[in-house]
């Protein structure tokens, strides 16, 4: 079954519930503790995370009510000093809070962090093991849904150079299951919906240099479809930033120069 392209003007209002205009009538103004200044910030539908660099000699984590900008918590950010080693601190959620540290330049140790609610240190996820190096640090190769981690990774052992995605549990910080989707380098992005993980990739098994998208179950990992795209994405403009599920659309958002351009794909 082919994928086929529509013009971004015939997207429909609205999108995917993780995409909410701010409303600027009514800024939120949160105070950070004394000695503080924020370095990244995010906001969920439940509350605003912010990663603090405090008195130059300290990261932490902070946790805001987004309705008054009232602090709910903070916590230590790993042990992690500023700047770290790597100079590599990101958010990945915030509902749940998953931050990386390190773990973005080759041959760094770093993890996945998961916070619980009340700001406790709950799962750990090394960015190295069995399954390759994670490629969280790629906004579109990384995505938090229903109590797991979906990224991408690289396995470069001995001969067999392949990309693959790997499910992880939040709270134990356990792999769940991994399954190959691409060459080396080819793994493009993904995004985790409705219970799939749809999965933007070059396998190497074309002589055209198109692309195709795969859909993984969520929850095991076995492939569901293999659709064309009829495109080869490192020929579209801009870099490929972030990768959406609508429907029976899949939306690639990219960026480059100053401006955002966007490719949709329907399903049949």
């Amino acid at each position: 079954m082919a994928a086929r392209h529509v013009p971004a003007h015939r997207l429909r209002n609205g999108g995917p519930a993780r995409l909410r205009p701010a409303d600027r009538r009514s800024p939120l103004k949160a105070a950070v503790p004394e000695g503080c200044v924020p370095e990244q910030v995010a906001a969920g539908e439940r509350q605003v995370v912010a990663v603090l660099a405090c008195d130059r000699t300290e990261l932490r984590l902070a946790a805001f009510d987004p309705a008054d900008g009232g602090q709910r918590w903070t916590a230590p950010l790993g042990g992690r000093t500023t700047p770290g080693p790597d100079g590599q601190v990101a958010l990945l959620s915030t509902e749940p809070v998953v931050v990386q540290l390190g773990g973005t330049a080759e041959g760094q140790p770093g993890a996945c962090l998961t916070f619980g609610e009340d700001g406790k240190a709950a799962g750990r996820i090394e960015t190295t093991g069995g399954y390759g190096t994670l490629q969280a640090h790629a906004p579109a190769l990384v995505a938090v849904a229903d109590g797991r981690l979906y990224v991408g990774a690289e396995n470069r052992r001995r001969e067999a150079y392949r990309d693959r995605v790997v499910a992880f549990d939040l709270a134990s910080g356990s792999e769940v299951w991994l399954r190959d989707v691409a060459v080396a380098g080819g793994l493009r992005a993904l995004d985790v919906t409705g219970g799939r993980v749809t999965v933007l990739a070059d396998r190497g098994s074309r002589q055209d240099g198109l692309d195709e998208l795969r859909v993984l179950d969520a929850a095991t990992g076995e492939e569901k479809e293999s659709l064309e795209t009829g495109v080869d994405v490192d020929q579209e403009k801009g870099d490929l930033a972030d990768p959406r599920v609508y429907e029976n659309l899949v939306i690639a958002v990219r960026w480059g120069w100053g401006v955002r351009p966007v490719s949709a794909y329907a399903r049949g």
